[in-house]
Order: structure tokens, then C-alpha cells, then sequence
């Protein structure tokens, strides 16, 4: 049962800051099983740079409609 598996997960003990989440998730992927299946989506890195600077592009473009109309106060 998939709240169960969350349960699991939500109970083991945090990482320090320096753990390898790939170290963990393949350690742990069995018993997380579909948990797993949803970081293996996520945590991947895309092969360049490009997509992430187009995902920051329009967002800023999004952003500076918004950022035009702040005060200085807020």
C-alpha cells in the first residue's frame, strides 16, 4: 500500500546534508518502490544546460509583468 511505503519513508532518519540522494535511492528503491519510481523521474539531470535556462527565461518573463508593478517597500 502505497501510504504505507510513504509512512516508511516519512519515518527513517533525515541524511546529512552531504549524503548522496542516488546512493540512497538505489540502497532504498526496493522497499520505496514507488516512491522510487517518482524520483527516478524528478531527480534526473538534464544532459545540458539548455532547458533549465529556458525554464528560468520564462519564468522571468512571467515574472517581470509582476516585478514592474512592485514598490520599493515591498
Amino acid at each position: 500500500d502505497v501510504i504505507i511505503i510513504k509512512r516508511q519513508y516519512l519515518e527513517k532518519p533525515n541524511a546529512h546534508e552531504e549524503t548522496n540522494p542516488l546512493l540512497f535511492w538505489k540502497i532504498n528503491g526496493y522497499e520505496l518502490a514507488p516512491i522510487d519510481e517518482c524520483c527516478v523521474k524528478y531527480m534526473c539531470i538534464p544532459a545540458t544546460s539548455v532547458e533549465s535556462e529556458r525554464t528560468f527565461s520564462a519564468a522571468g518573463q512571467v515574472i517581470s509583468d509582476r516585478k514592474s508593478r512592485l514598490k520599493p517597500e515591498n
